[in-house]
């Protein structure tokens, strides 16, 4: 105080100074194409000697411009493309946030593309009622998908049990 008079002693302090950022987490394989709906982005955890967030951004243009999702805890995010058009691009990508704000770079983006129309298939032969002496007649057909492509075909005949292929024609 004014006349000399000292306060005890305070306890000591400590100052941890932190500029190393988190590394840069990186992002799960997405599947080339997803239906419209709850797309699910995930990530590897950042590895920090302190408690991490995550600052997620998505986008329904395949990039720029991104939507940003901050302080996200665990390491993945949901993005609704309930509406996405057959065709859009949904990319995500992350970055480290850790307690005192030092920053990872974003990680790579990944992205899917919406599919939500199925395959166009076109018989091809018989197109008509046809009466013959064949016990095993040729039906045949083409299928096309623009986006996906068409993985198999479900044939069934009068009731009997479906037959799956990826050939053109049954016998």
């Amino acid at each position: 105080d004014n006349l000399g008079n000292e306060s005890e002693k305070s306890t000591q302090g400590h100052v941890m100074i932190d500029i190393k950022a988190p590394n840069r987490p990186t992002m799960n394989p997405m599947p080339e194409f997803s239906k419209p709906g709850n797309i699910t982005f995930s990530w590897s955890a950042a590895d920090d000697d302190l408690a991490v967030r995550y600052r997620f951004q998505y986008s329904l243009t395949g990039g720029a411009p991104w939507t940003t999702v901050y302080g996200l805890q665990g390491q993945s995010y949901i993005v609704d493309a309930t509406g996405a058009a057959d065709g859009v691009i949904v990319a995500g990508r992350v970055l480290a946030v850790d307690e005192v704000g030092n920053e990872s770079a974003y990680s790579q983006a990944v992205s899917t593309t919406i599919d939500g129309t199925g395959p166009v298939v076109t018989p091809v032969s018989p197109l008509v009622e046809l009466r013959t002496r064949d016990t095993r007649p040729t039906w045949t057909w083409s299928g096309f998908d623009a986006l996906s492509g068409v993985s198999h075909y479900i044939v069934t005949l009068d009731g009997e049990w479906p037959l799956q292929t990826t050939g053109t024609s049954f016998r």
